[in-house]
């Protein structure tokens, strides 16, 4: 009697045992799938950052490129606009001169040597805002011309035939336009003479310094 009851509780004993190692093999299978997943997700979520990252970078890159090709389609900016009137046909000149117009100046050549004949002006406007002309008076110098109280030279005053011609006032911030004027050797001062009234005060761009002595050779 006393044997089977021991030889029952060794049965006993050992299905317990065995129920034990069962689970615990179940534990580390189950600790082992956890494991194993941890690197996925860690993965998954070190890889998501820098895909937004380069997803970003394209974005960014598509709207600089789009804003580079509207940029150069509107010209992105003002220097290079040419005048609706020019003055005779800048192609028929046998030399050409270039200058620049500004508030309140003329920069360019004070002398050429060239055949009696047509001579091309290629003028750039470079002012802010503010338009100009570009006109020829045969004489000695801008000293020797009759002018007004304000430095505006008098047209009216002119020896006949002194006023050789005029490139119309045109737009300033970098706008080109050109004239062709027939030029012998001598002479001639280079002018805007455009006088307006701002307020009380009468504005003469010549007075102000916008004219240029210039002198033809043979």
């Amino acid at each position: 009697m006393v044997r089977t009851i021991r030889s029952l509780s060794v049965l006993v004993l050992t299905v317990f045992v065995l129920a034990a190692c069962g689970d615990s093999g179940s534990s580390n299978s189950a600790a082992s799938a956890a494991t194993t997943a941890a690197p996925a997700a860690s993965d998954t979520a070190t890889t998501s950052p820098a895909s937004t990252e380069a997803a970003t970078t394209e974005a960014a890159a598509t709207t600089a490129g789009a804003a580079s090709t509207a940029a150069s389609a509107s010209g992105g900016s003002s220097t290079g606009k040419t005048c609706s009137s020019p003055l005779g046909d800048i192609s028929t000149a046998k030399t050409t001169l270039t200058y620049q117009l500004d508030s309140f100046s003329i920069t360019g050549p004070a002398t050429v040597s060239a055949a009696a004949g047509p001579i091309g002006f290629d003028l750039t406007n470079v002012a802010k805002g503010a338009q100009h002309e570009f006109r020829i008076i045969q004489g000695d110098s801008y000293a020797s011309l009759p002018k007004n109280a304000n430095g505006t030279v008098d047209e009216t005053q002119l020896p006949a035939g002194a006023d050789l011609g005029v490139v119309a006032k045109f737009p300033g911030d970098g706008t080109t336009c050109t004239g062709v004027f027939d030029l012998k050797p001598g002479k001639y001062v280079l002018i805007c003479n455009i006088e307006f009234k701002n307020g009380p005060t009468i504005i003469s761009h010549a007075g102000k310094g916008m004219h240029l002595d210039f002198t033809v050779t043979a």
